[in-house]
């Protein structure tokens, strides 16, 4: 790694930072008991511990999706939720305004949510079904553009 680079994406960290403020009074031992892994099953441990916290915050530890999931489960939310609410942030601070294409990107992403469970129901979650995911919703934002 390059002087300056970064581990872990500025937004991510800040949020986890504001979390850990926000929801535990800053307490990152309270923080790190109270966010627990999603399945026992593929983390045998808890993903945050204090020092882990504190490491990813000041980004010397790289921010695993398990702790992106433990967080998610812990607003109970869906993952990409939290995904997604990361990216309008950080959009939204890179251009001080959300723009305007980015709002219509999430219009077509809630279109192609609709469609989801008839795609879901035809795959097997292979690279072809990526790959029809991908047409039918680049399909789909096609036609609302028009």
């Amino acid at each position: 790694m390059e002087p300056g680079d970064r581990l872990n994406p500025q937004v991510l960290r800040q949020l986890i930072f504001e979390v850990v403020e926000a929801k535990f009074g800053g307490n990152y031992d309270v923080a790190a008991e109270q966010i627990k892994p999603v399945d026992r099953l593929r983390t045998k441990t808890n993903p945050f511990t204090k020092d882990a916290l504190y490491n990813i915050v000041d980004d010397r530890t790289a921010l695993k999706y398990s702790h992106l999931e433990a967080i998610a489960s812990h607003y109970e939310v869906p993952t990409f939720l939290l995904l997604l609410f990361s990216r309008l942030r950080s959009e939204q601070e890179k251009a001080n305004d959300l723009p305007l294409a980015l709002i219509t990107e999430v219009q077509h992403l809630l279109s192609f949510l609709k469609i989801l469970p008839q795609e879901i129901d035809r795959g097997t979650f292979e690279a072809e079904d990526l790959e029809r995911w991908a047409k039918r919703y680049n399909e789909m934002r096609l036609d609302l553009d028009s």
